[in-house]
């Protein structure tokens, strides 16, 4: 079975879900394979969701009229980002 295949069959609830990229770091490390590769990806989903916050609070801080472009872009890569 594929490492896709295997996330797919034993994937959480819908309302318990992580993100991708966590289930497929924990699958790696389930199965002893690629240790370097699932703690880069972890580290890297940590640094993604702390560089979500701070784009949120730059956005928060800077809400008005002349960051009009500026926000319109980072509210689109927040978006993106988001773990849904």
């Amino acid at each position: 079975m594929s490492i896709l295949e295997e996330i797919k069959v034993n994937r959480t609830p819908t309302h318990m879900t992580q993100p991708e990229a966590l289930k497929l770091a924990d699958w790696m490390e389930s199965n002893g394979e690629c240790m370097n590769a699932a703690a880069e990806l972890r580290q890297l989903h940590d640094l993604n969701q702390e560089l979500l916050a701070a784009l949120k609070d730059v956005i928060s801080a800077c809400d008005v009229v002349e960051y009009g472009l500026a926000l319109t872009k980072a509210r689109a890569a927040i978006a993106k980002g988001e773990v849904k």
